[in-house]
């Protein structure tokens, strides 16, 4: 799925191919049909293998540079050292500005982002806002932040409150500012964006109802159905029944969607 900043979200859903496009979020509270034949794809080189992770076979995980270990810890980047399993991707993609986030659910996070990254990176995890607290030259930097701020914040969204729509509208970034800055070294407090700079993003999600018990659809054998779209956040198709599937988790998995 493509997504554009709009109110609500506006959601694309693109063909492997890239030739057509369906603009999902007109077909809210519309019938939709899923049907998966078993297929795999790496994203990579292409092979049928079963997918690992991230749309990768085994073989590539262990090899792209889009798997490697910085990719979720982003202290780990050596990419500003000209180090890294890519050196043209690492200093395309993490030897450049990065924020270091806070988003909002039904608790705060905290996360990196490539500045280019910025809003979509936050819709992509379903947040109701979010926030740049500190802008960083390099990917390591930013991982260096998040990892003391870690201390204090969680890393993850909680996925079954996000998709029940479980939100606190009541929380304030600005309110978490002596947390950051008592977690924080004074090293890496120079890198913290001034609050009167802050620029808030909040988010509404296409949902017409959100489910009550989500029942996550994975796509581990072949399946057919059909049912009523209720909703898009995040990278969730909210599904009647109280189905949920993520069809980013499902990179490399060749699912057919009709209306």
């Amino acid at each position: 799925m493509e997504v554009k900043e709009a109110s609500p979200i506006s959601y694309s859903l693109v063909s492997a191919q890239g030739d057509a496009r369906i603009d999902l979020t007109a077909m809210l509270g519309k019938r939709i049909h899923l049907q998966y034949h078993g297929d795999t794809e790496c994203l990579n080189c292409g092979r049928t293998d079963r997918i690992f992770s991230q749309g990768f076979c085994y073989l590539c995980h262990q090899t792209s540079p889009e798997s490697s270990d910085c990719i979720l810890r982003p202290e780990l980047c050596r990419g500003h050292l000209g180090i890294g399993r890519d050196a043209r991707f690492e200093f395309e993609q993490h030897a450049q500005p990065h924020f270091v986030y806070l988003a909002a659910t039904s608790n705060v996070k905290v996360g990196v982002t490539r500045t280019l990254q910025r809003p979509t990176r936050w819709i992509d995890q379903g947040a109701l806002s979010a926030v740049a607290i500190a802008a960083t030259p390099y990917r390591a930097l930013a991982g260096r932040i998040e990892v003391a701020l870690k201390s204090v914040f969680s890393d993850k969204t909680p996925r079954d409150k996000m998709l029940k729509g479980e939100d606190d509208a009541r929380i304030q970034f600005n309110a978490h500012l002596p947390t950051v800055l008592k977690a924080l070294p004074p090293s890496l407090q120079s890198y913290l964006i001034p609050e009167e700079d802050w620029e808030l993003h909040r988010f509404e999600y296409p949902v017409l109802a959100y489910p009550t018990k989500p029942q996550t659809l994975k796509l581990d054998r072949p399946f057919s159905w059909s049912g009523t779209l209720l909703g898009i956040r995040g990278q969730y198709l909210l599904l009647e029944g109280d189905l949920v599937v993520n069809l980013r988790s499902h990179s490399g998995y060749w699912l057919d969607v009709g209306f």
